[in-house]
């Protein structure tokens, strides 16, 4: 399993209980930056419906009007991001094709959301294929949302790097393969 595997609200650095916030990223009073703040919301429990016997999708609440969707097939998970009228799907299995393995997503996402917005501007998942670990930074927008960066959890400052990332999210384009930092 990856590093920084998401399990309950004990663990340090990306973890947080549901709804629970953190102030992240701040930026200087002094300078006039934009602030991100931190919200996390559980992928775990989320209402599931089974499709057929080895494919089923579960719906789980986000911030605002934005929600999580897991989907199963087999050995694999994939994800997407929703809001009241679009779907987005990350597919963060083609920037890593010579990975091999399962892909499972951890049980928590953390949402960076600017304090002077109402929305999130991005989400970080965390998931692993086989024995590998990643964070996914992903886009939040009504017009494109997308992975636009993969951050390798094996690195000591994985957490930061993905919060970087997601915070120059918004500003972003959506690139056609990911980068993997």
């Amino acid at each position: 399993m990856f590093k920084y595997l998401l399990v309950g609200c004990a663990i340090s650095g990306l973890v947080g209980c549901a709804g629970e916030s953190d102030t992240g990223s701040g930026t200087d009073d002094f300078t006039g930056s934009v602030q991100f703040d931190s919200f996390y919301s559980s992928l775990q429990d989320c209402p599931r419906t089974e499709v057929e016997p080895s494919f089923w999708h579960a719906r789980c609440d986000g911030v605002g009007v934005w929600k999580i969707l897991i989907q199963e097939s087999g050995p694999h998970q994939d994800v997407a991001i929703l809001n009241e009228r679009d779907q987005f799907d990350l597919d963060v299995r083609t920037a890593l094709a010579g990975v091999s393995g399962p892909t499972t997503y951890s049980p928590k996402a953390e949402w960076r959301v600017r304090r002077d917005r109402q929305e999130p501007s991005a989400v970080i998942l965390p998931f692993s294929i086989g024995q590998r670990g990643f964070l996914a930074v992903a886009k939040v927008s009504r017009e494109k949302s997308c992975v636009v960066k993969l951050v390798e959890t094996n690195k000591d400052d994985a957490n930061e790097l993905a919060r970087q990332a997601a915070d120059l999210a918004s500003d972003a384009a959506c690139p056609e393969v990911p980068s993997v930092e």
